[in-house]
C-alpha cells in the first residue's frame, strides 16, 4: 500500500497531476445518475437524421451532466 500511495503521489504532483484530477473528477460528476431512464431502444447517426427529417423531435434529458474542460489541446467535453 506504501509504494502504491507513493507512486499515486508523485503521479499527482508531476507535470500532469491537475490533468489526471481534472479528468478523474470531471469523469464522475458528469456520471450518469439514474440508469434506470436508459431508453429500451437506441439510433445510429443514420437513423436520428431519418427520424429528424420525417419530424421526429429531441427531448432533454436532464439526468445527464454534460461538462467541459478547457486545455492547452483545446476543450474536452466529458458526457
Amino acid at each position: 500500500i506504501s509504494a502504491v500511495k507513493d507512486q499515486l503521489l508523485q503521479m499527482l504532483q508531476s507535470e500532469h497531476g491537475d490533468d489526471i484530477i481534472r479528468q478523474a473528477v470531471s469523469e464522475v460528476v458528469s456520471k450518469r445518475q439514474y440508469d434506470a431512464l436508459m431508453p429500451e431502444e437506441t439510433l445510429d447517426t443514420d437513423e436520428l437524421i431519418q427520424a429528424l427529417a420525417e419530424g421526429a423531435t429531441l427531448q432533454a434529458d436532464y439526468s445527464n451532466r454534460l461538462l467541459y474542460s478547457l486545455t492547452n489541446d483545446g476543450i474536452t467535453l466529458y458526457a
